[in-house]
Order: C-alpha cells, then sequence, then structure tokens
C-alpha cells in the first residue's frame, strides 16, 4: 500500500520505538521501554566519550552532525588508544579517520538495505545500489589502509606480541586509562586463595626437597625474629605517615571551607 512506501518491519505498530526520529537524528525521541538498557547506553556513552577526550585532548566529534551516531564513534574509537597512540599523532589521526570511515559505510551500507528490500522498485534501484556498494567499498579500503599503514588493527599491530591480553597488559591498560583500582586490585598471596595454595605447595615441596632438622628450625626461627622487628618499624612508620597525611586532609578540608571553595559536602563550589 502506498501509505507504507520505503517503510520497513522496524516500523510497524508492533515496536515502540520511533525510529523514524534516529533517522532524523534525533536520539531524544526514542522511546524505549527498557529503561535499565537505556541507562547502559547512556553510561557507556559517556564513559567512551570521557576517556578519548581525557586520552586524545579534545573531542573529535564534536562537530559531528547526527548527536544519535556518536555513542558508536566513542565506543569504536576508545578501542584503538593506547600509550603508543597517545605518543603518536599520525596513528592517532588515523585511528579517528579510521572510525569515521567504517560509521560512513555502515550508513551507506544501511541505504542499500533499503533500496534492495524495496521490491517493487528492484530493478531501477540496481544502479544506485551498485553506485552505493562501489562508494562503500572504497571508505572500506580507505579504513584498511590507514590500519595497516598505522599499525592500528590486530593484524597490523606492531606491538600485538608485547602480551597486551595477558593480565598484565590489561592491567597496563587500566592504568593507562586512569582506572583506580587497577593499582591495587591484582593477584597477591594475601588476598587470592589460588595463589595461597601454590603458595603452600611450594612450601611443602621446599622442606621436602632439603629436610627440616633443629638447626634449620633454629635459623628460621632467627630470621623470622629479624624480619618481624624490621616490619614492626616500617609498620609503626606508615602509621605515623597516614596520621600525619589524616591531618593534612583535615586542615586541607577546612581551608577550602572557609574560603568557600566547597561546599558542605566537599564539592567544588563554580
Amino acid at each position: 500500500m502506498n501509505q507504507y512506501a520505503s517503510m520497513r518491519w522496524r516500523d510497524g505498530d508492533l515496536f515502540k520505538k520511533t525510529y523514524r526520529a534516529v533517522e532524523l537524528g534525533r536520539l531524544s525521541d526514542l522511546q524505549s521501554d527498557d529503561k535499565s538498557i537505556q541507562s547502559v547506553i547512556i553510561t557507556n556513552y559517556e564513559a567512551n566519550k570521557k576517556d578519548v577526550i581525557r586520552f586524545i585532548g579534545y573531542d573529535p566529534f564534536s562537530n559531528h552532525p547526527r548527536e544519535d551516531e556518536k555513542p558508536l564513534l566513542y565506543a569504536s574509537l576508545v578501542s584503538y588508544l593506547d600509550e603508543e597512540t597517545k605518543n603518536d599523532g599520525n596513528k592517532k589521526n588515523a585511528a579517528i579517520q579510521v572510525v569515521k570511515k567504517f560509521a560512513q559505510a555502515e550508513k551507506i551500507n544501511d541505504q542499500i538495505d533499503m533500496y534492495i528490500n524495496n521490491v517493487s522498485d528492484a530493478a531501477t534501484n540496481m544502479k544506485i545500489v551498485n553506485t552505493l556498494a562501489d562508494t562503500s567499498s572504497k571508505l572500506m579500503k580507505t579504513a584498511n589502509d590507514l590500519a595497516k599503514d598505522n599499525g592500528i588493527s590486530v593484524n597490523f599491530n606492531n606491538n600485538k606480541s608485547k602480551g597486551a591480553s595477558t593480565l598484565s597488559g590489561k592491567i597496563k591498560r587500566l592504568n593507562e586509562i586512569g582506572f583506580r583500582d587497577a593499582k591495587i586490585n591484582t593477584f597477591d598471596i594475601g588476598s587470592c586463595e589460588g595463589m595461597m595454595q601454590v603458595a603452600l605447595i611450594s612450601e611443602t615441596a621446599r622442606h621436602n626437597q632439603i629436610g627440616y632438622d633443629e638447626n634449620i628450625a633454629k635459623e628460621i626461627k632467627d630470621i623470622k625474629v629479624d624480619l618481624v622487628e624490621e616490619l614492626t618499624k616500617e609498620r609503626d612508620a606508615a602509621v605515623e605517615r597516614a596520621r600525619l597525611l589524616l591531618v593534612e586532609n583535615i586542615d586541607l578540608k577546612e581551608f577550602l571551607t572557609e574560603k568557600g571553595l566547597v561546599n558542605g559536602v566537599f564539592e567544588v563550589v563554580e
């Protein structure tokens, strides 16, 4: 029927989302039944945008004409950012261009889908489809060439053998983006049951190998006494440093409050 021309399944009454709003670039017009999913999307969008701006130093998509496409752009770009990219201007700019080219190609592919699904005018639309497909192919080739020339993708990454997928590599990545908990949330014999089991097995194997008599027991006891004394001194010094830092923190809060720089909950007053 004429009133449904150029519409697709997603425009049906079954869905409460206004997909037309997306096509017009009005992200705020989208209506979702699942508030939690929308909340996660917005949270991830804001986090990715913040990481990109902090890493690059500016917003590379501030002039992008469509607001609804920005979440995908930031999410795509943040996956390319590492310490090497940060220190290499060419690689940084190339990563931005790669993301843009892929996004442009995706938009063209959506147009191709629209023309192909219009069965009544399929023959007439083939010329347009071929032109769009050729343009999409060129955009994809440009993006892949940029990735290859600048070592961006996994296949062409010059640092792919440096352990980026290991625990240490991932912790390093978290530290690069400023994730504070990454500095303390690592495996430790005192907090990880698996590591404690390994330590116990290692200790048992060592005792079985070298034996265990009175002389060894006395030597170990002497070492433990010296170690306890040394660690006690370090602990007392750490407690004193913590006390001084606490006093300085209290003094700083009082100073900032007196000057009117923070409010009662220590938020910055603008």
